[in-house]
């Protein structure tokens, strides 16, 4: 079993802030003349397409390099900088409007041959009183400096008002990459605040910052540096001589971005501020760069070392002051040893193994600088599960395990691993074993929503095994319906950590049939995964993106079928109109959804940013407009909130009373393992297919497209209007009785209380449910009159809450249905 980590990925961000802001009184001129002086000193050879100097390239990179490397951001003007401790990569200036907003930034680096997997980007960051500066990149150029070979780069407020030249290069005593950065005001007027700094996007994992943990919400505070641990490296970033002052910025799936003021201050014309940054990138955890993040800082460190005896197969200490958060957190080497550097003080020290936890006391002082702390562990349990249905046939599953106060939930592993996030495990083959400290758990095994659940409680001992087996039936019955989600993320998204494999085993376990690789600006495909996993499942999947609109951002749009070997749509520089006619042109069968309309917290939501005006039929903001297909009614970030999607749904059938045909969908919008669940919701579509497997995505968009589908959370339901269905035109005689039969299923362990009917948006008929005591479908019928054209749509749910299933999210279950449209008399239009 893998060791289970705290965080998806940790980052070590090392800031080690130097008092370097001097406010010069020099004229802007005799400034920059110096500035030019200072890198032109003991330059030679520097310029050209390569430099060298001391066993440090700079070069530019070539197509093969982002082959070999799986560099994310390549054009012929992007730079290494190569280095014994590793290589850097920085974008170069480009006029591609689809990268021309990373001109300047380093956008990742390469460590052992191997891509960082946790260090997306980071940039500088700049403010004007209070607002954003844009920074355009002037120049970008390889030079040798003082002996030391890397890139100068001047870049320039978007006003004129600010010019930062920068220095990038490898710093042989600290094995870091050093960015020197100097802003000066070379504008006409003195600026009563200028703060600048970098702005890092990570790759989808919890910051940690000493004394502070693992950063799990959205707050601002001093930190001397910051840590993230990928799954291949960990990396970090240092400011000199002062912490940064960090904002911890989330967005609905989690940490996506820190920005990091170095100053803030006054700066009159021709004064200057600098900065010095060092990026620092390791084998091991976050310990091995938080001894050299303490190093840059100059804050005196001891050392806690020791042994865990006997090593088990992972083990993590958490340092802390009693009752307050890690200082650091390191892991235990295979040999159960551990060293582990950290300022002097009075500190709790906190050994987590799949033992359980063992507290020690240390205490580090200047005249006693190093304390030895050994723990003697005990053997965690051993849990064996099988699950199977009916027939006696293993099927993959999801597994809960929950302890029963006082005993803790169990740590299994980051929220991205399949064989344990946080307190979920995901098998494909529906056996396995897992290791557990000793105590109570109750184990809850499911398969989606259309199969039974089984629970069962447990004792654990220390060193002892236990074996449980689940049987789970298939208790609705859905002949030509597949389930499906059209909003999934894994590791070619920059804000996700899931291995391709590890998404499909999770969409195996949850028993989604159809699944649509929608990454963050990313064509995604899980065909080889699921080839390499040669399970009889049978999930079939799309091609797709996510197109996240930048500069402006106006949203996030679902774009599939996508070739798998073609560019994403261009995201950035772009209008609605333009990025909707572009996908037309350029990929004609492809559907294009709108994501969370509304998701007005972030920002991403395309209803709100471009001004939907219903009662004028319009958007505010021009080249806004209505091309595109599907809208994403229910997304998985608002299973705890209900009334979000209420919201949406009242505004869809504004749009429908307006004339617009749009197919709503609902998505999981999963980003990890644990707390977002792909499934749920989920798309049911209307497939007959002989045999089964003979449909193909085309069919799968043509479906959707005529709106042949609903949406829910695990009610099941099909319904009747003369003789046609969710998404069919039908004629009906004016002023007569049209009967509705509805049957409505769902699994035995998920209650439900109603079923209604809207017509044109109005509630017209509700009928309370009382369902039976074993799984059966409920068959109701309302008597509809129509006068007038019109469509209908009809909801089922329930107040139960689903925690059994989805724990902690308090969802309920509910279903809604695409449109029936009803024309009334001898004419059907479509």
């Amino acid at each position: 079993m893998n060791k289970p980590k705290r965080v998806e990925k940790e980052m070590i961000f090392t800031k080690n802030n130097r008092r370097t802001i001097h406010l010069a009184t020099i004229a802007p001129g005799l400034l920059l003349l110096l500035w030019a002086l200072v890198f032109c000193a003991c330059s030679n050879d520097t310029i050209g397409r390569r430099i060298s100097k001391d066993n440090v390239t700079v070069r530019q990179v070539g197509l093969n390099d982002a082959h070999r490397l799986g560099v994310r951001v390549i054009h012929e003007n992007d730079w290494f900088i190569e280095t014994p401790g590793g290589t850097l990569v920085v974008a170069g200036k480009s006029d591609n409007p689809r990268t021309r907003h990373l001109s300047g930034t380093v956008t990742g680096i390469v460590f052992r041959e191997q891509f960082s997997d946790n260090l997306t980007s980071l940039s500088l960051y700049g403010e004007i009183d209070n607002t954003t500066i844009t920074w355009n990149l002037e120049t970008l150029t390889p030079k040798i400096v003082n002996g030391s070979a890397g890139i100068a780069m001047v870049q320039v407020s978007a006003d004129h008002r600010l010019t930062a030249h920068s220095f990038i290069h490898y710093a042989k005593r600290t094995s870091s990459f050093k960015i020197w950065t100097q802003i000066t005001n070379t504008g006409a007027g003195p600026i009563a605040r200028v703060a600048f700094g970098s702005t890092v996007v990570w790759d989808g994992g919890f910051v940690f910052s000493p004394g502070r943990g693992f950063i799990e919400e959205e707050v601002r505070g001093d930190s001397p540096w910051l840590a993230m641990k990928g799954k291949n490296q960990t990396t970090g970033l240092v400011l000199r001589d002062r912490p940064y002052s960090a904002q911890y910025r989330f967005d609905p799936h989690g940490p996506y971005e820190n920005k990091l003021i170095a100053h803030s201050g006054a700066l009159a014309p021709g004064a200057r501020a600098q900065m010095e940054q060092h990026i620092l990138i390791n084998d091991g955890g976050i310990e091995k760069i938080a001894a050299r993040a303490w190093d840059i800082t100059g804050i005196p460190t001891g050392r806690i070392s020791g042994t865990v005896s006997p090593m088990l197969s992972w083990g993590e200490i958490a340092v802390q002051p009693t009752g307050e958060n890690p200082q650091i957190v390191s892991d235990v080497s295979p040999d159960g040893t551990f060293d582990i550097p950290i300022p002097f003080g009075n500190y709790e020290a906190v050994l987590i193994t799949p033992g359980g936890k063992i507290r020690k006391e240390a205490q580090l002082t200047s005249s006693v600088p190093h304390v030895t702390v050994d723990y003697s562990t005990r053997k965690p349990g051993v849990l064996h599960f099988l699950v199977s249905d009916e027939t006696l046939l293993p099927i993959p599953t999801r597994l809960i395990v929950r302890g029963v106060p006082p005993t803790e939930n169990p740590m299994l592993g980051p929220r991205y691993n399949a064989s344990g996030a946080e307190n979920i495990i995901y098998s494909e083959r529906g056996a396995g074993s897992m290791e557990l400290p000793e105590g109570q758990y109750r184990v809850t095994a499911t398969h989606g929503p259309e199969f039974s659940i089984s629970e069962e409680e447990i004792t654990v001992k220390s060193g002892r095994h236990v074996s449980i087996s689940h049987i789970l039936r298939e208790e609705i019955e859905r002949k030509d319906w597949l389930s499906a989600d059209f909003h999934l993320h894994a590791e070619p998204s920059h804000d996700s950590n899931v291995s391709l494999t590890d998404r499909v085993i999770s969409l195996y376990a949850e028993n989604v049939d159809i699944a649509v690789a929608t990454d963050h600006n990313v064509v995604g495909n899980y065909e080889n995964a699921i080839a390499n996993l040669q399970s009889a499942h049978g999930l079939r999947s799309g091609t797709g993106v996510e197109v996240t609109t930048q500069k402006p951002n106006f949203g996030h749009f679902n774009v599939w079928p996508v070739p798998a070997d073609e560019p994403p749509p261009q995201w950035t520089e772009q209008t609605p109109s333009a990025l909707f006619a572009s996908v037309r042109s350029n990929y004609p069968t492809a559907i294009i959804q709108v994501n969370h309309p509304r998701m007005d917290y972030y920002d991403i939501g395309y209803f709100t940013i471009a001004g939907l005006n219903l009662t004028g039929n319009r958007f505010e903001t021009e080249n806004a407009s209505f091309d595109f297909d599907v809208i994403e009614v229910y997304n998985g970030m608002n299973l705890k909130h209900p009334e979000l999607v209420e919201q949406n749904l009242a505004e869809w059938y504004q749009l429908l009373n307006l004339g617009y045909r749009f197919t709503v969908t609902g998505n999981s919008d999963s980003h990890f393992l644990s707390g977002h669940f792909v499934g749920y919701p989920r798309n049911y579509l209307h497939i007959p297919s002989d045999p089964p497997e003979a449909y193909t995505m085309s069919d799968v968009a043509d479906t959707l497209k005529a709106g042949h589908s609903f949406v829910s959370t695990g009610p099941f339901m099909t319904a009747t209007l003369a003789e046609g269905t969710f998404g069919d035109d039908v004629v009906v005689k004016p002023n007569h009785k049209t009967p509705l039969d509805i049957q409505i299923q769902s699994a035995s362990w998920l209650p439900l209380d109603y079923v209604t009917v809207i017509v044109n948006g109005e509630e017209v008929a509700t009928a309370e449910l009382e369902m039976p005591t074993e799984p059966a479908p409920i068959s109701i019928s309302f008597p509809l009159v129509f006068q007038h054209d019109s469509w209908v749509v009809i909801k089922t749910g329930g107040s139960f809450q689903m925690n059994d299933i989805l724990p902690g999210l308090n969802a309920t279950p509910l279903a809604f249905s695409n449109p029936i449209w009803v024309h009334v008399g001898n004419t059907q239009k479509r």
